[in-house]
């Protein structure tokens, strides 16, 4: 539950119960109230008539009257007066009572003293109606009041809410490779705590990241050298039989495979610091990166038929080493994984096309390609293709290749795509980048 709305389902539980348990305490004070005072009333107008009674020779007569009262005065068993519908008797004692009559409740007071008696009633139906529109009257604007105040509530909460809103999004765009601290100036004092807290984190964090990265590149540049001294050795040896040089040479082949996944893990480290690539641009020819890569990596394939297309030259600024192990990672990939199921010649298709201020490169095989749920893992570092579907073990892989690619592209403010190729059928692996 969000913190907006914990605060404001107190807010309005407050409100609301305060609102309804006040009309409903009103309504109950005045409904008692106001009988109390129509029987004090009914019983100060039957004394002031027993009064008038008293002192004055009345002769009987039919007074006018509302329908909403009653008044009736005997002498001895005369009826003297009447005002309004006689529905009951001579009294013939002093009584206060409330008695229903036709639907509606009235209240009497009656009187009697040595030969004269007499009778006052009110009807108690106008009473409450009376009440019923005072409470409305009085309610409704209240109600209005308990909107405003719930909207004015909702409001502060928000506003209190608000830099800590800020303060997410601050922390959600933050740059691993740019990380800073968030600024403590202008913080709400409740908060401060809060920023010094994800400050301190920031810092151990970039620690953290500058140790990953050291290591990346000390381990990188310190495997390669006892290795290249290896493979050295190994290609100096002469005189050597059958058996053993084979056995040289699948050593060698070991060898070799450590100082790629080394190298990966240097470009690794490489694509995750941002200084170092953009402090090492130069202008080359990208289709001229791309002509040598993949003679590199395919040349020794005769198997495989590949071909160019696009533009003949594309000068761009950029790393050319950046560039180099993008080339080199998506075309390994279509080597390895790129193979088709039946009996058919390996495909690669290679497209570099220039349009306005940005290059497009595409490179497309025939192989199996991916489902979507595979698209959705294979930029994961160490996630490698072979262990979801049935496609050829590369050997040469840590499952880092994809994953150095997506990162060096977004350095270079790009984009990287994944779908089915159309011209082939296998995998079409899209980059976007910008000239400069």
């Amino acid at each position: 539950m969000k913190i907006q709305t914990r605060l404001i389902l107190p807010i309005t539980l407050i409100l609301s119960v305060t609102w309804i348990g006040g009309a409903v305490f009103t309504k109950k004070a005045a409904f008692k109230k106001s009988r109390e005072f129509l029987v004090e009333q009914t019983k100060t107008v039957a004394d002031s008539w027993m009064t008038v009674v008293k002192g004055v020779a009345l002769e009987p007569t039919h007074l006018a009257g509302r329908e909403n009262e009653i008044l009736a005065a005997w002498v001895h068993e005369e009826l003297i007066f009447s005002k309004g519908q006689m529905v009951l008797g001579k009294p013939h004692e002093n009584a206060d009572f409330i008695q229903k009559i036709n639907g509606d409740n009235w209240v009497f007071s009656s009187r009697c003293a040595q030969e004269i008696c007499l009778i006052v009633g009110t009807r108690d139906t106008d009473r409450k109606f009376a009440v019923r529109w005072l409470l409305v009257s009085i309610y409704i604007p209240l109600f209005f009041i308990f909107l405003i105040g719930l909207v004015a509530a909702i409001a502060a909460v928000r506003s209190a809410l608000k830099p800590l809103n800020i303060l997410a999004g601050q922390v959600g765009d933050a740059d691993l490779d740019k990380l800073e601290k968030l600024p403590a100036q202008n913080v709400d004092e409740e908060l401060k705590p809060l920023v010094a807290a994800i400050n301190t984190l920031i810092e151990n964090l970039k620690t953290q990241l500058e140790k990953e990265r050291g290591f990346l590149n000390t381990y990188a540049h310190e495997i390669r050298t006892p290795i290249a001294g290896l493979i050295s050795q190994m290609q100096s040896l002469e005189n050597i039989d059958a058996e053993t040089q084979a056995k040289l040479d699948n050593v060698r082949s070991c060898a070799d495979r450590t100082v790629r996944v080394a190298n990966q893990f240097l470009a690794l480290a490489k694509s995750k610091n941002t200084a170092a690539l953009k402090g090492s641009e130069d202008r080359f020819d990208l289709c001229e990166v791309i002509r040598q890569t993949a003679a590199e990596v395919v040349g020794a394939h005769p198997e495989i038929d590949l071909q160019m297309v696009g533009d003949a030259s594309i000068v761009i600024s950029a790393d050319m080493f950046a560039i180099e192990v993008i080339v080199r990672n998506l075309l390994d990939n279509a080597k390895w994984y790129g193979k088709p199921k039946a009996e058919k010649q390996q495909s690669i298709l290679i497209s570099c096309v220039r349009d306005q201020e940005q290059v497009f490169l595409s490179i497309e095989d025939n192989g199996a390609g991916l489902t979507d749920s595979q698209i959705q893992q294979v930029t994961h570092e160490f996630y490698r293709a072979e262990t979801i579907q049935n496609a050829p073990v590369n050997p040469d892989g840590a499952g880092l290749g994809l994953s150095i690619v997506q990162a060096m592209v977004g350095l270079y403010d790009g984009q990287i795509g994944f779908e089915r190729s159309e011209k082939l059928g296998g995998l079409k692996v899209r980059l976007a980048l910008p000239l400069n």
